[in-house]
């Protein structure tokens, strides 16, 4: 039900019992240390506001569903949703069930039904107290009853009146007791609380153990990654060395052979095959296969090393194939070097120029 409805059931309570529910409903209201009956008429209408808040609403609602069953004033059960709206009066006017508790128990349920019998009572009563609101109707009834007690209190009356006061007393007695059960529930359930969320600590620093582990292996095979591209390049730079060493060898080893066998090549009329420095590796086997000349291939991250251990001044000719040698590296080796060199633009033109005998 809506706030407005429940506004006017927190309205009808006595400002006595309004304390002694707030108390019991842990309502706090800000710049009141402790509601008391001495300022319960300055604190009354900021108490109800806070009372409202959806917090605090949904526990009052609950508290005044468990007080459907009732008993009438025979000492009988009875359900307060199922009586009629003269019946309810009658409860309500003989002092047996407080008003905000028959209003607190009809808004308090799921059927509409009950709401509209709450309408009912409330628009009833109105009429026949001459009361504009639900809370006028509380002080007029409040003062009713002060004065029919003033005014009954012959020895027959005073009994009727401590009945009334005993039956009080057990109200407030049952009241205790739905209070203990709560307090009871609540501590069961804050401690359930404390239980989980230390499972949950504990389970959350074994999962950041876990990922520290992690993240200190990743970190480990990241070290030994980079250790072996290390160690990768610095073996690559030593194979270029060794090949231009091995270039450089082959080249001593043929101009030795050549000086060795100038005499006898005279002498017999044969003809050495030539050794031509390939600069710019085609990847063809015609150089590969070719007996006469025969080529020494150099790639482009060769051609440094040799240009300054004077490599290419141990062979016949040097040939530059052009669109594979950058135009400086070209330069470079034609500046250097006074031997025969001979330069092409693609492969077919060198294939071609073998041919012809050179």
């Amino acid at each position: 039900m809506g706030r407005e409805a429940w506004k006017k059931v927190l309205g009808s309570i006595p400002d006595g019992e309004l304390v002694d529910l707030i108390d019991i409903w842990k309502i706090q209201v800000k710049g009141f240390r402790q509601i008391t009956k001495d300022n319960i008429q300055t604190v009354r209408s900021m108490a109800i506001l806070e009372a409202l808040k959806p917090k605090n609403l949904n526990m009052i609602k609950h508290f005044y569903d468990t007080f459907h069953h009732k008993e009438n004033p025979d000492g009988k059960d009875i359900n307060l949703r199922e009586e009629s709206v003269e019946s309810l009066k009658q409860l309500y006017g003989e002092c047996s069930v407080d008003l905000h508790i028959i209003l607190g128990v009809l808004y308090s349920s799921e059927e509409k039904l009950h709401h509209l019998k709450a309408r009912k009572l409330e628009d009833s009563l109105l009429e026949e107290h001459g009361a504009n609101s639900i809370s006028e109707l509380n002080v007029t009834n409040k003062n009713a009853s002060s004065e029919q007690v003033q005014l009954t209190l012959e020895p027959d009356e005073e009994l009727e009146w401590e009945k009334k006061k005993r039956k009080s007393e057990e109200k407030n007695e049952k009241l205790q007791k739905t209070i203990d059960k709560w307090e009871k529930q609540y501590t069961e359930l804050k401690n359930k609380y404390k239980e989980e969320k230390q499972q949950w600590a504990k389970e959350r620093a074994q999962l950041q153990q876990d990922l520290g582990r992690e993240k200190s292996n990743v970190s480990g095979v990241n070290e030994k990654l980079a250790l072996a591209e290390g160690e990768t390049g610095r073996l690559n730079e030593k194979i270029q060395t060794l090949k231009a060493e091995i270039s450089h060898l082959n080249a001593l080893m043929l101009s030795s052979n050549t000086k060795v066998d100038v005499e006898p090549a005279k002498d017999q009329g044969a003809k050495n095959p030539s050794h031509i420095a390939l600069v710019g590796d085609p990847k063809n086997k015609l150089t590969v296969e070719s007996e006469d000349p025969i080529f020494h291939v150099f790639g482009p991250k060769d051609i440094n090393e040799a240009l300054e251990k004077n490599v290419f001044q141990d062979f016949d000719e040097v040939w530059i194939m052009c669109y594979l040698v950058p135009p400086q590296m070209k330069k470079k080796i034609k500046k250097i070097h006074n031997q025969k060199i001979v330069e092409f633009m693609d492969f077919p033109s060198m294939k071609s120029y073998i041919k012809k005998g050179r």
